[in-house]
């Protein structure tokens, strides 16, 4: 149900998006809509400090990415990497209050770093079904989960019943749904980064994840051993079997025409990886 503190945060964002002076503008082309401001607020890590932006790309490294900035702020490795993600709104959290003004210094004009890492969308794909699958292996649901599969009159593509849905019905519904509604885990990449209205510095590709968080992380001063653990480990996912025996003919032209632009504004190849 939605209630009454998110109506009311929404009618403020509506506000701030229309009305919040020069900066208004900006706001409203970023985030038309309260959801999407606040995805975007939630997925952006900011330092004053070191003096970077980075704007979170899911199933592309972010874990270990989020661990080394956890590390360059003094902080020692955690045990289990993905305890990062019960510790993000302590240590990362920006407000949802933030102005317009304040909106546009941290995505656009301020000077900041900004960077993020983007993935060759067929093995992106193949990642966020690889994902759900682990939560629904594991008895694990939540609202989230549910969004990502539209039922089609079938009770195996509901999450609810703890049934592995089959890939081509995932990428099917995935390849189907669009907008800002559309889980982030397979979202459009150059939506979900605000391509061509964040000025990156730095896009790196998970397909050279360690060199590129290497550079990157030398750039802003990380210390000689969180440099070392990039080296060393990387949570890049796992794969059990090769991306090209996920898809037959018609699903990789289904990922060639919704994930288009991705190919094309990342300069990925449209052959299917083997």
């Amino acid at each position: 149900m939605f209630g009454v503190g998110r109506l009311l945060q929404t009618y403020s964002y509506d506000m701030r998006a229309r009305f919040d002076g020069p900066h208004a503008k900006f706001m409203h082309r970023i985030a038309p809509g309260y959801a999407e401001f606040r995805r975007i607020v939630r997925n952006m890590i900011v330092s004053e400090k070191f003096e970077y932006v980075y704007i979170i790309n899911q199933k592309v490294g972010c874990t270990t990415i989020c661990n080394r900035l956890h590390e360059m702020n003094g902080n020692s490795p955690l045990a289990d990497p993905l305890d990062i993600w019960r510790n993000m709104r302590d240590e990362f959290a920006l407000s949802l209050n933030m102005t317009s003004e304040q909106l546009e210094n941290i995505a656009a004009t301020g000077n900041y770093f900004r960077f993020s890492f983007v993935r060759n969308p067929f093995g992106r794909l193949v990642s966020g079904y690889e994902y759900i699958q682990k939560f629904i292996r594991n008895g694990i649901t939540s609202n989230d989960k549910i969004v990502l599969f539209k039922r089609r009159d079938d009770p195996r593509c509901d999450i609810k019943t703890n049934t592995l849905m089959d890939f081509a019905t995932f990428a099917e519904s995935a390849c189907t749904n669009h907008g800002f509604d559309q889980n982030k885990h397979w979202r459009s990449q150059h939506e979900l980064l605000k391509v061509g209205l964040i000025p990156y510095d730095f896009i790196g590709r998970f397909e050279t994840f360690s060199s590129d968080l290497e550079q990157i992380l030398t750039r802003l001063g990380a210390r000689e051993d969180v440099l070392e653990r990039i080296r060393v480990k990387s949570n890049t996912s796992r794969k059990s079997k090769p991306i090209s025996d996920y898809y037959d003919d018609r699903l990789a032209d289904m990922v060639r025409t919704h994930y288009r632009k991705d190919f094309e504004v990342f300069g990925y190849s449209m052959e299917l990886p083997r």
